[in-house]
């Protein structure tokens, strides 16, 4: 759209062509003075909006290509209509059962341009109209009444600069005390209202004239700290780097900071526990996971071992002694890990131990933490399998909210892709899971670790609480790729061994001097090159991964790049985010339990409504209609991050390694793109960048206390005066 100058409008709303309860976007027809000719608009409105409200609009015009002539709503709020006829229409449009056309005349009738004033300051005066019993005069009083709070409402909200989205997301959350909410505590936000953070609350503070010093500010500087470190994967920090941090976060000094911590402590809003020298502080949701999920993990280990299944080998595929030995370790098993890299035959045991659990007559649910990564697992075994959310019901803060059933009537739960399940997770798994049931657990352990706090695979297998099987020895078949072969040269510290540029190899590296000549040479190979020379469908059979989102080579401006090379029937965007197309692959970033989507689920936009602003996207062969926030959700998938695409597999991978992505260049990060390539891995990028990769070794360690429990050892919390006295004895960070 082609945009003027902002301008406002008084308004009279004719008809409602599309309302988002949720994100407030509206899509309106209205009449702007009684001779005009009536257009549209459409924007983010914070408040129930009804044919006949008056509106004070303000924006700018513009034209859509499709739809003509539209006003962008940038802000808008509710006016008292003082016409005659906008009185009528208003006092109508109130939604009491009854009040017409007819009737609201006559109120009009009888009070004139007062009508709105006398109904809110004498309700009794309605029962004078007549047709209006008492009950519909109550009503009706009623809702002029609660148009007004609602209006009072949004007025108050608008001193402290919140946008239209803000305002319909405090509303319906607050309702008529959402001002005051601001007003008190505006830090109490940003773990409720999505958009909303530390800094934004801190602008809502300041205009509300609350001290930077504030006990509440200082209190939320904490929480948002932990918060963060927990997106980072940690499920716990050091409270000394936490106060630092939170010391750069407020600009306030420590002193101020760590008194805070303590009172945080007292109040049990933060929890310190010590092992050895080593202190760590967490919310009181992690740390109570972490107390669950080794408690419950060492209980199961801890039972007696279930009767022996005998080992059915169905598909007659001969065993490696090693995968005899692993298959025969997990149906003796009351808990048991099964762990190795690519080629060395987990699914050759997967699919004997599920026969062998079927044949013996046994109950089997199986399951992974995605839905990519479950149909991958059913492909691999050929029985049903689901996601975790799924088969428990789970919905996160409530366990069994939906409550299928399925996992809990199962006498063997065997989960893949454990290195994918957080903390969190597997806390909600472990709570509907019955103490009886087996527990098997599969997984590459050398790939990246969960999105999300913890890495709870890796410290099963370290704290050797229960038995390991890893896999080694490559087979045969795999060893003839070079993309297995590479990826265990890099697993082992070795560069990759790269072959010449012949159709029958798998496995290529394309060096480039800079990121920008690599996002060229990625879009040829994809849009291309790939196409033409192995007639692969970029739309389906090519994944482009890169480590970071930002940058030349980021999933932002790689995703940008693939769809302008690629041919859409339309370029209208269907976000107000990302310029979606009809036929773009899309990926969900949030989970939405009622679409049953969830966060990395990927499809395809199939069509879009660009005045309704909703579309209809295929999701593993399921139509879904998103609108509102769940659209905002979609971001283009032709490029995604490697954490993104764990759990998933790809006949063609395409991956972009650079210097400006030096901060996550590591071993594990390269193993885990290498290994989502099926049938072909392209490498494009520096030399210098992957060596780099090969080199760095390092796990992602991250701090947390989970695999200390886990073996058993003497977590302490502590209490506030204990507290005290180790900070400022400089309590010891564990080092990473």
């Amino acid at each position: 759209m082609a945009a003027d100058q902002p301008s406002t409008h008084t308004v009279q709303v004719l008809d409602i062509s599309f309302r988002n309860s949720t994100s407030g976007f509206t899509v309106l027809r209205l009449l702007e003075g009684a001779s005009a000719e009536p257009y549209s608009a459409r924007g983010s409105i914070p408040f129930d909006v009804r044919k006949g409200d008056v509106l004070c609009i303000r924006g700018t015009w513009g034209v859509h290509p499709r739809f003509g002539r539209q006003f962008e709503i940038e802000s808008a709020a509710t006016e008292v209509p003082v016409t005659a006829q906008g009185i009528a229409t208003y006092l109508e449009s109130r939604g009491v059962r009854g009040v017409g056309k007819r009737l609201a005349q006559r109120v009009v009738d009888a009070f004139g341009a007062s009508a709105l004033q006398r109904i809110e300051m004498d309700p009794d005066c309605l029962q004078l109209v007549k047709g209006l019993g008492k009950k519909r005069a109550l009503a009706l009083s009623a809702a002029v009444r609660s148009g007004r709070a609602e209006q009072e409402t949004l007025v108050a909200l608008s001193t402290f600069g919140l946008t239209s989205g803000q305002c319909a997301a405090l509303i319906a959350a607050f309702g008529a005390a959402a001002p005051s909410v601001v007003q008190r505590n505006p830090w109490s936000l940003v773990e409720r209202l999505r958009g909303i953070g530390f800094k934004t609350a801190d602008e809502f503070a300041q205009r509300a004239g609350i001290p930077v010093e504030a006990p509440q500010r200082m209190s939320a500087a904490l929480k948002h700290v932990l918060l963060l470190a927990q997106h980072q994967g940690h499920s716990a920090l050091p409270p000394c780097t936490l106060v630092e941090t939170a010391v750069e976060l407020t600009g306030l000094p420590a002193p101020l900071l760590q008194a805070a911590l303590i009172e945080a402590v007292t109040n049990d809003q933060v929890r310190v526990h010590s092992h050895g020298p080593t202190l760590l502080a967490s919310t009181p949701a992690l740390s109570s996971a972490e107390e669950f999920v080794a408690a419950r993990i060492r209980k199961i280990a801890s039972l007696p071992a279930p009767e022996r299944i005998p080992l059915v080998n169905a598909a007659n595929i001969p065993f490696t002694t090693e995968q005899e030995s692993a298959a025969q370790l997990l149906l003796s098993s009351r808990c048991a890990v099964l762990t190795g890299g690519p080629g060395v035959g987990k699914t050759t045991v997967l699919r004997a131990v599920v026969d062998s659990f079927l044949v013996a007559g046994r109950k089997l649910a199986l399951a992974s933490p995605t839905g990519r990564a479950a149909k991958r697992l059913s492909e691999v075994v050929q029985q049903p399998a689901s996601t975790l959310h799924r088969l428990f019901g789970l919905v996160p803060g409530l366990v069994n909210a939906v409550g299928s059933g399925l996992g809990q009537a199962a006498d063997v739960l065997l989960i893949d892709e454990t290195s994918m399940v957080d903390l969190t997770l597997m806390q909600q798994v472990l709570k509907e899971l019955p103490e009886q049931t087996v527990l098997l657990l599969t997984g590459d352990a050398d790939q990246l670790p969960p999105v999300g706090p913890g890495r709870v695979f890796a410290d099963l297998i370290s704290s050797a609480v229960v038995p390991v099987s890893r896999l080694t020895q490559v087979h045969r078949q795999a060893a003839g790729s070079a993309i297995v072969s590479n990826a265990h040269r890099v697993l082992h510290g070795q560069p990759p061994v790269f072959a010449t540029h012949s159709k029958d190899n798998d496995c290529f590296f394309m060096e480039r001097n800079n990121a920008t000549e690599g996002a060229e040479l990625i879009a040829d190979l994809f849009l291309r090159r790939l196409p033409t020379r192995y007639g692969l469908d970029p739309h389906t059979d090519i994944q482009i991964l890169t480590p970071m989102h930002s940058g030349p080579v980021g999933t932002h401006q790689l995703n940008a790049l693939m769809q302008s090379g690629l041919h859409h029937p339309e370029t209208s965007p269907v976000s107000k985010h990302e310029a979606l197309r009809q036929g773009d692959r899309v990926m969900m970033t949030r989970n939405d339990y009622t679409l049953g989507i969830m966060n990395g689920d990927v499809g395809m936009v199939l069509s879009w409504n660009w005045s309704a602003r909703s579309a209809e996207v295929a999701f593993d062969g399921r139509s879904v209609a998103l609108s509102g926030q769940a659209l905002d959700d979609l971001v283009p998938a032709y490029a995604m991050t490697v954490h993104k695409s764990q759990g998933s597999e790809y006949p063609a991978v395409i991956l972009a390694l650079f210097q400006e992505h030096h901060l996550m260049l590591r071993r594990n990060l390269l193993y885990t793109a290498m290994t989502r390539a099926k049938q072909l891995l392209v490498i494009v990028g520096q030399s210098t960048a992957l060596s780099q990769a090969v080199r760095d070794g390092r796990q992602a360690s991250r701090y947390g206390f989970l695999e200390a429990r886990l073996r058993g050892a003497d977590v302490h919390r502590c209490a506030p005066r204990e507290l005290d006295m180790l900070l400022n004895l400089g309590g010891a960070a564990p080092d990473l």
